[in-house]
């Protein structure tokens, strides 16, 4: 069995911390700026009603149809993105580590981004975000493009 010995500085310690505080300092301050748009453009999440093999989801349709009458907004996940984004660009960008899981991140954030919007424009088309087959095959895509990048280095 391999075991791994693990030390971090006080110094690092309250880095790791800091940088931890500021990004959700940002997200508190965009949320409600956020929020705002996503209600008044109407930003709300339509409810599936297919499953991932095409076929009709009666049974996910009636549990999950409560959450849809409440116009839920969608996209919050630029809140998360957003904020990780800035505080890494501003503060995090001095080790060479860090590029891979930052593109990753971004990448699968472009992914869920245009579903969503996929999801919001496709109302009068009748589509109700990306087939769960494609995202799966761009998400891998990232996945794999990550690998390819790292063993280069």
């Amino acid at each position: 069995m391999t075991s791994i010995a693990l030390s971090i500085t006080s110094h690092t310690a309250a880095q790791i911390i800091g940088i931890g505080i500021m990004s959700f300092i940002i997200s508190m301050i965009i949320t409600p700026i956020y929020t705002r748009i996503a209600y008044k453009k109407q930003w709300w999440k339509r409810q599936r009603t297919d499953a991932w093999t095409g076929e009709e989801a009666p049974v996910y349709k009636k549990l999950h149809a409560e959450k849809h009458k409440r116009h839920v907004p969608t996209m919050a996940g630029l809140i998360f993105i957003t904020s990780v984004l800035l505080v890494t660009l501003f503060f995090n960008l001095d080790r060479a580590q860090t590029w891979l899981p930052l593109a990753a991140m971004v990448g699968s954030g472009l992914i869920g981004l245009v579903d969503d919007l996929i999801n919001i424009r496709g109302t009068d088309i009748g589509i109700a975000g990306m087939r769960t087959k494609l995202k799966f095959l761009l998400h891998s895509a990232v996945a794999l493009i990550g690998g390819w990048c790292s063993s280069i280095n």
